[in-house]
């Protein structure tokens, strides 16, 4: 349960133009923010102190008399936080400091004679984050074991809510070993080519629930206090919540200092509590690191953030104070980007302190979250333990979990490894004494290599619900290596990135919409998820946003549009009703242009004879493709691409065209130069009065 609800003080204190003497006495701290000393700090950050034992009840005197002060940018005045947890006290500067300046913080110390204690830190010298679009690449995947023989690809969908046609890019699977697995469904979030979903699927395959994503969207998951989380990148990154309605309920954006918030993982404490990460790039001279170094080197750092109830952070641990960069000593640090850290799974561990998994620097870490020192480290070149029972260390892992009996769970990737093979590990650790030991593996037979992504959860009865990431495999393993559970993607574009197993029940608050566009229909499909008390649908259409006609009603999952024109735009959502003619919010609402016809010809004379569209070479393609046509003379054409929706996407002729054959390239690209997903497209070309209209595939 949450605390009181966090006391921000509003305080518009002026600072003294100079800070108070420096004490070199720390006691009175279990906890600073920013370190002292610390260098490269964000120009946005927050100041955050914790006093110890038996200072705290003082705390709230520390923070009124806090006085920041800016080599630069002078004195600040900010918001005074008390966090819900009455221990930690934040001071949010009202505007950021200065590149490369540095800060001196200062705070009144009740019953010291001289009365202050002060700390300082200096402010990284970037004035603007750094485009890292494209920055995380993954090397191929190999070796993925061929699908056995197993459950046919469905043509519909069974369940709870009705029977239902699925998108067209919906995943399709085999499902090649169903021996009484754990309880619960399957949670997933689909990356890939062609399309991106959240799905909850059950044993069978059977999607309970789905949802396009248009973005990039990962680690969908159950958290312990029921909500369900993901990540998603749309116009910026930010973790969403859904309660059991489907229904995003709340949100963490990026903050305190920091934009880039990774995708990697989030978790939400018991407490209410939250800990997500951010990648922190800052240009670092390399040539003062390591010979032949880059001297204007982005290197890429780990800031972890824990935020309360209220999103106030109250800690902060930053790898730059804590891992050298020659740490990560199987990089080539001469490279002009270098991600030394690459941090891609935090866990709240038993005690309460934090465990991360660095797969650049091959290492799991714990940190005390309290002080926010590190306790201990494991794996790679600074390792501590001494391994036991197994030939060699993971590496290039991707996640880290503590059981319910204490040991812990690795995703070993094993691209250092040899032979390279993939495989889930299993070590009691002794930390007092650093050993760790093997107490259980699983690899697949034949041996496969996910050189990326990847999990291992430990299910309620004892068997491990596996990812292989990029290999579209999931698998749920017994203690002794038999499988209750496997269930592969046809597609070997499809990524898992993780799978998790959790039992759930959720019945959607409203109905979830989807459709297929043809030049003289529009088919809708539709399903209020987990509901079984769904008499009718409600089919809302109109020319312009949020119509409220209806145009028809079906107890199916599905409802034909005839009454459609070529090129029309039009847009619609549903409603659902019970028994008790109770109806629902509406659903999701489509904006649907409808596709060309092949050949619209119109009864006026002087059409033009000879026209021809070529299919377009290679298709499927990706990313580049060719598109020929012939005209009879010269005459203006006009070339447009459009998704399966009817959505105009690029033109890419508009022209007047001398007759005879043109050909034209598409990139893959829409208007605004940006890349489009998998998928189907349609092209058109109009011209003469006449319009002709194939179909392509985008493939990645």
């Amino acid at each position: 349960m949450t605390g009181p609800t966090t006391l921000a003080v509003f305080l518009a204190l002026v600072v003294r133009a100079s800070p108070s003497p420096v004490t070199s006495d720390t006691g009175h701290f279990q906890y600073i923010s920013p370190r002292p000393g610390a260098e490269l700090v964000s120009r946005g950050t927050t100041i955050v102190v914790r006093p110890a034992d038996p200072y705290r009840t003082r705390g709230r005197g520390m923070l009124a008399s806090m006085r920041v002060q800016g080599s630069v940018s002078g004195s600040h005045t900010g918001e005074r936080i008390v966090a819900e947890d009455f221990e930690t006290f934040a001071f949010r500067p009202h505007r950021p400091f200065e590149p490369g300046e540095r800060v001196s913080v200062a705070l009144d110390l009740p019953g010291r004679d001289d009365g202050t204690f002060s700390f300082r830190f200096t402010v990284s010298p970037k004035r603007t984050e750094p485009d890292l679009t494209g920055i995380e690449s993954f090397p191929s995947a190999t070796d993925a074991p061929a699908l056995r023989e197993g459950t046919p690809r469905y043509s519909g969908f069974s369940g709870r809510g009705g029977t239902y046609t699925p998108p067209e890019d919906f995943p399709s699977f085999e499902v090649t070993a169903l021996d009484n697995p754990d309880a619960g469904f399957l949670f997933l979030a689909k990356e890939g080519t062609t399309g991106r979903y959240l799905m909850i699927l059950d044993d069978t395959g059977f999607p309970g629930f789905f949802r396009s994503m248009s973005g990039l969207s990962r680690d969908f998951k159950k958290q312990p206090n029921g909500l369900l989380t993901y990540f998603e990148r749309v116009a910026g990154p930010a973790v969403r919540a859904m309660d059991s309605t489907y229904t995003v309920v709340d949100e963490w954006l990026p903050g305190n200092g920091y934009d880039d918030l990774d995708s990697h993982d989030f978790q939400l404490l018991p407490n209410g509590h939250a800990l997500m990460f951010y990648r922190d790039a800052q240009t670092v001279d390399m040539s003062e690191v390591v010979p032949g170094g880059d001297p204007s080197a982005l290197v890429l750092g780990l800031v972890i953030h824990e935020v309360d109830v209220n999103k106030n952070l109250v800690f902060e641990w930053r790898s730059w104070d804590h891992f050298e960069i020659t740490d990560a000593s199987t990089l080539d640090l001469t490279a002009p980007v270098i991600d030394y850290v690459h941090c891609n799974a935090i866990e709240s561990d038993v005690d309460g302190h934090i465990l991360i998994s660095s797969r650049h620097l091959d290492e799991i870490t714990k940190i005390d979250r309290q002080t926010g020192d590190i306790i201990w480290r494991m794996g790679g070149s600074q390792n501590e333990f001494t391994l036991v029972g197994d030939v060699q260390w993971y590496s290039r892992q991707h996640s880290i979990r503590r059981t319910a009996s204490g040991t812990v769970t690795i995703f070993d990737n094993g691209n250092l490894n040899t032979p390279q093979e993939s495989r889930v590990v299993e070590y009691d650790l002794d930390e007092a004494n650093k050993v760790a030991t093997l107490v259980w593996e699983f690899r697949q037979t034949p041996a496969v290599y996910a050189p990326h992504t990847g999990n291992a959860q430990r299910l309620s009865n004892g068997n491990t619900l596996i990812s292989w990431g990029p290999l579209g495999i999931v698998t749920e393993v017994r203690p002794d290596g038999t499988k209750a559970f496997e269930m592969n993607f046809s597609d070997p574009s499809h990524e898992t990135y993780r799978a998790f197993r959790f039992p759930w029940s959720g019945v959607a608050a409203a109905p979830y919409l989807w459709a297929q566009a043809a030049p003289d229909s529009v088919t809708l499909h539709f399903a209020k998820f987990g509901d079984p008390n769904v008499v009718q649908f409600n089919i809302y259409r109109g020319s312009s946003p949020n119509p409220t006609t209806v145009v028809g009603s079906t107890g199916t999952n599905s409802f034909v549009l005839e009454d459609v024109a070529p090129s029309e735009t039009l847009y619609v959502r549903v409603t659902a009703e019970d028994e008790k003619m109770i109806e629902s919010p509406f659903s999701n609402e489509l904006e649907i242009v409808v596709p060309p016809s092949s050949v619209e010809v119109p009864a006026a004379s002087g059409v033009m004879t000879g026209l021809t569209l070529l299919q377009n070479h290679p298709n499927p393609f990706g990313p580049i493709t060719s598109i020929r046509f012939v005209l009879p003379d010269a005459a203006h054409a006009d070339l447009s691409v459009y998704s399966v929706g009817g959505r105009l996407v690029r033109t890419l002729a508009d022209s007047e065209v001398e007759g005879g054959t043109t050909e034209v390239v598409w990139d893959g690209r829409d208007a605004r130069g940006r890349s489009v997903s998998a998928g189907i497209y349609f092209y058109r070309l109009k011209t003469g009065g006449q319009s002709m209209t194939k179909r392509m595939t985008l493939v990645k």
